[in-house]
């Protein structure tokens, strides 16, 4: 059933789109054809129908392929606040990244994210909520320990300005397919998944998501050589995953 509803919404987006660029297209032709109409019949009309069924094509292009830009626009407000277009994009600019557990128990992400390095709309699924929860009421010291520091985790990333941030709702009580779900709603929602897990990241590039991977990151971010050191390691040498 979920499955049927995200293909009848993304097939009333992109009839939303393509009647959006119909409309783009017609309002840059009224003009052009207005000037055109003053050519010598009949190469004046024949300009007229030219330029409309163009400007109707690259409308939908546009409307199509560049519908992001679209949208961010819309939401400056460049009618009313015309310096937010210059002013650089936001976290909602860049997508949006599903969150696991394990980066929230790992707690670097929240020292990531102060920083600036985390760019786009975290999605925390209730699930993993529910997951940390569970953690924390558990009997076992060690893992309630963990469940309040992601708990904290959590809360502090709320609290940073920086960081936009929002709770989703899966459809789902049980967490014990968590992995599943996250993956489902990062392709679902065409986001990022921020993990630790290693077999959760190898899932996830199985299915073409893209991954964000703390411990890569701190990898990828390490000294590869000492000052002063002649030795370059090969490009072969350094792997990259996005």
């Amino acid at each position: 059933m979920r499955a049927v509803q995200a293909q009848v919404k993304w097939l009333l987006k992109g009839i939303v789109r393509i009647l959006g660029g119909v409309l783009l297209g017609l309002l840059v032709a009224g003009p052009l054809g207005v000037v055109l109409s003053f050519l010598p019949e009949p190469v004046g009309r024949w300009m007229v129908l030219l330029t409309a069924i163009v400007a109707v094509y690259l409308g939908v292009v546009i409307a199509l392929n560049r519908s992001h830009d679209l949208q961010v626009l819309i939401k400056a407000k460049w009618w009313h606040q015309p310096g937010r277009i210059f002013s650089g994009p936001s976290n909602d600019d860049f997508g949006q990244i599903v969150v696991d557990v394990s980066a929230l128990l790992d707690g670097r992400v929240l020292a990531v994210a102060t920083a600036g390095w985390l760019l786009g709309r975290l999605l925390i699924a209730r699930s993993v909520v529910r997951q940390l929860e569970e953690l924390a009421s558990s009997d076992d010291r060690g893992a309630q320990r963990r469940g309040e520091y992601g708990l904290e985790v959590l809360e502090g990333l709320q609290k940073q300005p920086r960081v936009a941030f929002k709770l989703i709702d899966t459809g789902r009580n049980e967490v014990a397919d968590l992995n599943s779900v996250l993956i489902g709603l990062a392709r679902q929602l065409h986001a990022k998944l921020l993990t630790n897990d290693v077999q959760l990241t190898m899932g996830a590039r199985r299915e073409g998501i893209g991954v964000l991977n703390i411990d890569e990151l701190k990898r990828a971010a390490g000294a590869i050589m000492l000052p002063g050191e002649d030795d370059y390691p090969p490009m072969r040498d350094l792997h990259f995953h996005f």
